[in-house]
């Protein structure tokens, strides 16, 4: 059994269907991050799941100017992720993850979207999860973004 991460989400299974094979498909919606603070190992000798005591964590607040200007470069952030966009890309996303959240819904929700949405290699996509700063994780994202779009236009 592979080790517990520090750092989960709080998901809400939102559709479940069962595939041919047998698997399940299953679509959720992250709802709130969360670090763990203890496992009860208990559930072990069970076989069943894990269960432990978890802590729900946000974004540190912004104040009122640094969030206006975190807004204008959310908008920056999606309009690099469009023209890295592909067509192929396009009709994936519409099946699982729809657009990329405009900027009045909030910068936090954009980055979280595009994490989730660029297939990023676990140590990135972790890094992303356990900031509290939305900054940070927009920093983090557009020069994977850039990178993208030298790529497709290469």
């Amino acid at each position: 059994l592979s080790p517990m991460p520090e750092v989960g989400v709080l998901s809400r299974v939102e559709e479940m269907t069962k595939t041919l094979d047998g698997a399940y498909s299953i679509k959720v919606r992250g709802e709130a991050r969360f670090t763990i603070d203890e496992i009860d190992r208990s559930w072990e000798a069970q076989g069943g799941f894990p269960l432990g005591h978890v802590t729900l964590f946000t974004d540190d607040p912004l104040n009122r100017t640094a969030g206006q200007r975190l807004v204008e470069d959310s908008k920056r952030t999606r309009t690099l992720f469009f023209a890295q966009d592909s067509d192929f890309a396009a009709e994936r996303r519409a099946d699982s993850l729809g657009n990329p959240p405009t900027p009045d819904r909030g910068p936090e929700l954009l980055s979280y979207w595009l994490s989730m949405a660029l297939s990023l290699p676990p140590p990135l996509s972790r890094r992303l999860l356990v900031s509290r700063d939305t900054r940070e994780r927009l920093d983090l994202l557009e020069p994977i973004l850039y990178q993208l779009i030298r790529a497709r236009s290469a």
